[in-house]
């Protein structure tokens, strides 16, 4: 991690706020979020909601 990067105040804030049990990773690393209660797997699902 670059040191200008520290110096984000996002990045900070996002480094000292603990990860809350609805947190959900950006698309990036989609497969490391835990499915939540109300998830459903397939796209037919959410397009009919």
């Amino acid at each position: 991690m670059l040191p200008e990067m520290l110096e984000d105040p996002y990045v900070e804030v996002a480094l000292q706020a603990p990860p809350s049990l609805d947190y959900i990773p950006g698309p990036e690393e989609p497969e490391q979020a835990p499915p939540s209660p109300d998830y459903v797997s397939g796209p037919e699902h959410a397009d009919d909601e």
